[in-house]
């Protein structure tokens, strides 16, 4: 299938989940994928793509044509958080020192803030960045006094665990953290599992393989 006709099978496997496709937002996650692919995507409509290596989505940013949104969806590195301000949205901040990297690169003349998501830790991996549950509170608190941060919701990658059916608990309980602080905004959920992902309350999907093809 071309990647329009993927876009459009994503689009209606949202519908027949019961979610209205234009409340959820398709990140592109771009790593690894050829360039002819994700500019096909934007030319098919894809508002929004996604990169985790800041070097490379630099570069990546100066080839593609049609304006989208860029999202940073990987590891933030303390030393290159101040490059990160160009970005659209951040969808892993884990640390009150990246944050407060963030806050003092952000020109206080600019607006609106800078939006963030907070990484969780929902299934608690020793190997993966994110805020423990239990810190979750205590770190949104911290964020409070940075106000050229705008904190809107959470982000999480649950355990790579099979089925992807043993992944909801991991979506369902970042849906109700989100709801218990507040936060509207929900990015889970990725090419093998975001039909879980969606049917919990997904906002944002970040979909690689099942749109762009295989990366090579």
């Amino acid at each position: 299938m071309s990647i329009a006709d993927n876009l459009a099978y994503i689009h209606e496997s949202i519908r027949r989940l019961g979610r209205n496709p234009e409340d959820i937002t398709l990140v592109g996650a771009a790593k690894f994928q050829p360039l002819a692919r994700i500019q096909q995507a934007v030319d098919s409509g894809l508002k929004d793509l996604g990169d985790n290596q800041l070097q490379a989505g630099d570069i990546l940013r100066q080839q593609i044509l049609g304006n989208p949104r860029w999202h940073f969806i990987g590891h933030i590195q303390s030393r290159k958080a101040k490059n990160l301000t160009s970005y659209y949205m951040i969808h892993s901040l884990d640390r009150v020192k990246v944050a407060e990297l963030l806050q003092r690169s952000l020109d206080p003349s600019e607006a609106p803030p800078l939006k963030v998501l907070v990484e969780v830790n929902v299934g608690a991996e020793t190997t993966k960045s994110g805020i423990a549950t239990s810190e979750l509170k205590k770190f949104l608190k911290e964020l409070e006094p940075l106000d050229r941060l705008r904190p809107l919701g959470l982000m999480c990658m649950p355990p790579p665990v099979s089925p992807v059916e043993n992944r909801r608990p991991f979506f369902r309980t970042l849906r109700q953290l989100a709801e218990d602080h507040g936060l509207k905004l929900l990015s889970m959920g990725t090419s093998d599992d975001y039909t879980v992902a969606v049917e919990e309350g997904a906002t944002h999907i970040r979909l690689g393989s099942c749109l762009f093809g295989k990366r090579t």
